[in-house]
């Protein structure tokens, strides 16, 4: 099926992700002039991996799709488990011989492999892959769930308490065991312990079914204002928490607190943005942002993100860009024009025969 508010998400989620790794490689330093607010862009945008997880949530465990599991893993493994190989081995060699990186033997590379980080963008792709292995079971589970379900006001069928209920338990258990984790000293900032390529999705199954659960939400004037509200909260409470532990020298415990996507105040971001966009993108928005080239971005969301790490890294090492001095428009210039390559970039590669699965499937 197809949602009205989907490439806008996809586009925008594309755009933040970006943004956030603009920063990564020509943001300022801490306490460089610019720095907080780039530090509060940057909050606002960290919301990007829980939103396509959601979106993904929202379209695949939808209970009319018919098909059968041999049949999903066939179309969706192939969608993403092809590119996952061949992005995993470029980047490898990307790193190696256009990038110089020391150390990086063969040791190294098979680490990075099974942790899903031939290049630190990728784990994404081993994290739908978990994901999708369950989606047959999951949808079977929420089509008995549908069926059950008393009819809402409309005469629809219930979108059924359950699954928002476990989107909310699993989810509640992955932020605790981060924290938990991150309070004993604990594996990196992003995940409560080093994943691999096997455990990467576990954590985020609880987006997954909250971006079904709430993909038809509708809300009332008092319910934008508080969605709203949350999300400027959770904005200023994760750029004031990491800008206080910052401030201690405490850079990593900053980023599992207040940046990591299973970090309270990202949790409360990503909802309040996916029930903005879910209840207020009808078919004039969603036309408006088609005219604005978010349609195209949104479609060809996979292959951008796959792609626009190179080129980052092209602009880095050519030194287009003075490193560490961007400034908060010139980070917002800087991440229009990644999009936009990284998008020329896939279209070509979609008109090579051979090679143009790799990129994905889009517009």
């Amino acid at each position: 099926m197809q949602l009205v508010y989907g490439d806008g998400l996809r586009a925008l989620a594309t755009l933040a992700v970006v943004l956030i790794h603009v920063d990564v490689n020509f943001g300022p330093r801490f306490g460089a002039a610019g720095w907080f607010s780039v530090l509060w862009l940057k909050g606002l945008a960290q919301w990007c991996v829980p939103g396509f997880v959601m979106l993904s949530g929202a379209l695949l465990l939808d209970p009319a799709r018919v098909e059968s599991a041999g049949e999903f893993y066939k179309r969706r493994l192939w969608r993403v488990g092809w590119p996952a190989v061949f992005w995993s081995v470029f980047y490898l060699g990307w790193r190696k011989y256009y990038m110089g990186e020391q150390g990086l033997g063969a040791q190294r590379m098979a680490d990075d492999l099974l942790r899903g980080r031939a290049n630190y963008h990728l784990y994404f792709l081993f994290l739908i892959v978990g994901i999708y292995l369950f989606v047959p079971m999951l949808r079977a589970w929420v089509r008995a769930e549908e069926a059950a379900g008393m009819p809402d006001r409309t005469g629809k069928p219930g979108r059924q308490e359950r699954v928002l209920a476990a989107g909310l338990l699993g989810l509640g258990l992955a932020v605790a065991a981060n924290l938990a984790a991150g309070y004993r000293g604990e594996g990196g900032w992003a995940l409560p312990v080093h994943p691999t390529i096997f455990s990467e999705f576990v954590p985020y199954v609880g987006y997954f079914l909250l971006g079904y659960a709430l993909r038809d939400v509708r809300l009332g004037a008092r319910g934008y204002w508080l969605a709203a509200v949350v999300l400027v909260a959770c904005v200023e409470g994760t750029t004031l928490g990491h800008t206080w532990l910052c401030s201690w020298r405490m850079e990593d415990m900053g980023q599992r607190f207040f940046r990591g996507y299973l970090s309270p105040f990202i949790v409360g971001m990503a909802l309040s943005v996916y029930v903005l966009l879910a209840g207020g993108v009808g078919p004039r928005a969603a036309g408006a942002m088609e005219r604005m080239g978010l349609g195209a971005v949104g479609r060809n969301s996979l292959g951008i993100y796959l792609v626009h790490i190179a080129v980052i890294d092209v602009l880095k090492w050519h030194e287009w860009i003075p490193q560490w001095e961007c400034r908060p428009a010139v980070m917002a210039a800087v991440t229009l024009e990644v999009v936009a390559i990284s998008w020329a970039l896939v279209w070509v590669t979609r008109r090579i025969p051979l090679v143009r699965g790799v990129v994905g499937i889009g517009g």
